[in-house]
C-alpha cells in the first residue's frame, strides 16, 4: 500500500507483522497514484548480501550498489531501485539464552513502559533506524526537512514551537487545544517543514507520559480512552511506581482531537523557540532566522540520532556514495530550515523549570506573540 507523507509517496510491501503495525499509523493519510519515492519491503527473512567484494564497517555491510544493516533487533538492506530508495526489513530471531533474555527484557519493559507486546520494539526500531532517516533524505532532496516541534493554527496565525523534549511544546499545544475551541492541530513531536514556508502533519502518534496526566488530568482521560482496555488498566497499575518519563502511552492525534480539529499543512507565520532558562521569569527576544535555524538542525540530528551515525560510518571511506557525509546533511538541514522560517516572526523564550503552559501562553497573548 502507498501513502503520501508531505511532498514523499511511501510504499509498504510484503507480508511481515512489522508492516500491520506500521500501517496502522498510516491509514488516516491519503493514498496517491504514480511511483513511490521510498519502498519499504518487509518479510521474514533476508538473504546474505549479493555480493563478495564488501566492506564491514562497525554493523553496516557496503557493497557495490547497497548496504546493510546487521542489528540484534532488524536487518535492514538498503539499495537503489531507479530513483527511489528501496529498503528491505527482516527481524532478527534471535535463538537461545541470548534470544530468551531479549524477548524477556524487553517484553518487561514493553509491557510495564507501553502497554504493549515485546513486537513492538521491532516497529520502534524500523521508525528511527529506517523510516526516519530515509524520510528525511527524501525530504531533502525536495528541499524539505523533519523539525522537532509542535504547531498549532490559532485564528490566521500558525505558529511553530520547536523545542528539546520536555521544555514545553506538547504541554503548551496541548493548553491551546483544550482552551481555545477555534484552535487546530497541525502537529507534535517530528512535523515537516517546506521550503515554501508550509508545516505539514506527520502522522506518526502523540507521546503521553506521567506529568501530562497531572497537567491536563480531564483531557488526559479523555485521550486514555483512546487506548486498549489492557492499556488503561496496566496505566493504573503501574503509573504510582513510575518515573514521569518512566511510563507512556502511545495515541494518534486523530482519535484525540478528531478530524475536523486537524489541519493537514498551514503556513507558519510565527515561531517560537523554547529552551530552559535559568531564573525564575520568562524571557522572550528576537531570534535571527538563520540562528534559529541552526538551533533546529542541530536539535533534529541529535532527535533523529541514527540519521547522523549513519551519515558518519557510510562516509569513512567514499563521501556522498548512499548518503550525504555530515557537513553537507547538516548544510542541507540548516538550508531547509531557514526557507521554512525566513518569512515568520521568530521568538526565542528562556522557559524555566516549573512553568504552566497556561503562565507561558498568557505571557505570549499579552506580548502579542500569539
Amino acid at each position: 500500500m502507498m501513502f503520501q507523507v508531505g511532498p514523499v509517496k511511501i510504499s509498504f510491501q510484503g507480508n511481515s507483522f512489522v508492516r500491520g503495525l506500521v500501517e496502522k499509523i498510516f491509514e488516516s493519510l491519503d493514498v496517491p497514484e504514480g511511483p513511490a519515492d521510498v519502498i519499504f519491503e518487509f518479510s521474514d527473512t533476508l538473504s546474505p548480501p549479493p555480493d563478495s567484494q564488501s566492506t564491514r564497517i562497525n554493523n553496516f555491510v557496503v557493497g557495490d550498489d547497497y548496504f546493510r544493516l546487521d542489528d540484534r533487533v532488524l536487518m535492514i538492506h538498503f539499495a537503489r531501485q531507479g530513483s527511489a530508495w528501496h529498503i528491505t526489513v527482516a527481524p532478527r530471531y534471535l535463538t537461545g539464552l541470548r534470544g530468551l533474555k531479549l524477548r524477556l527484557g524487553k517484553g518487561y519493559r514493553y509491557l510495564v513502559t507501553h502497554g504493549r507486546s515485546w513486537r513492538w520494539h521491532f516497529l520502534k526500531r524500523f521508525v528511527f533506524y529506517a523510516y526516519l532517516p530515509f524520510m528525511q533524505f527524501a525530504l531533502l532532496a525536495r528541499g524539505d526537512s523533519f523539525v522537532h516541534a509542535s504547531a498549532v493554527v490559532r485564528g490566521s496565525k500558525a505558529v511553530l514551537f520547536p523545542s528539546w523534549g520536555g521544555v514545553g511544546k506538547t504541554a503548551i499545544m496541548t493548553h491551546m487545544m483544550i482552551q481555545e475551541p477555534q484552535c487546530r492541530f497541525v502537529g507534535d513531536d517530528l512535523l515537516i517543514l517546506d521550503h515554501l514556508g508550509d508545516v505539514r502533519l506527520h502522522p506518526l502518534p502523540m507521546h503521553l507520559y506521567k506529568y501530562h496526566a497531572r497537567l491536563f488530568p480531564e483531557f488526559f482521560d479523555r485521550m486514555l480512552s483512546n487506548t486498549s482496555r489492557r492499556d488503561r488498566l496496566l496505566w493504573r497499575l503501574l503509573s504510582p511506581f513510575c518515573a514521569d518519563d518512566g511510563i507512556v502511552r502511545w495515541v494518534r492525534p486523530l482519535d484525540v482531537f478528531g478530524a475536523e480539529r486537524l489541519v493537514p499543512n498551514a503556513a507558519v507565520t510565527c515561531v517560537v523557540w523554547l529552551y530552559r532558562a535559568a531564573g525564575d521569569s520568562l524571557a522572550l527576544d528576537g531570534f535571527e532566522p538563520s540562528l534559529l535555524a541552526h538551533s533546529m538542525a542541530a536539535m533534529l540530528m541529535e532527535e533523529v540520532n541514527y540519521l547522523t551515525q549513519m551519515s558518519i560510518l557510510l562516509n569513512v571511506t567514499d563521501l556522498d556514495r548512499f548518503v550525504p557525509h555530515l557537513g553537507k546533511l547538516y548544510g542541507q538541514i540548516h538550508a531547509a530550515n531557514l526557507a521554512g522560517i525566513e518569512k515568520a516572526k521568530c521568538y526565542r523564550l528562556g522557559v524555566p523549570e516549573g512553568s504552566r503552559a497556561e503562565q507561558i501562553c498568557r505571557f505570549l497573548q499579552d506580548r502579542s506573540v500569539l
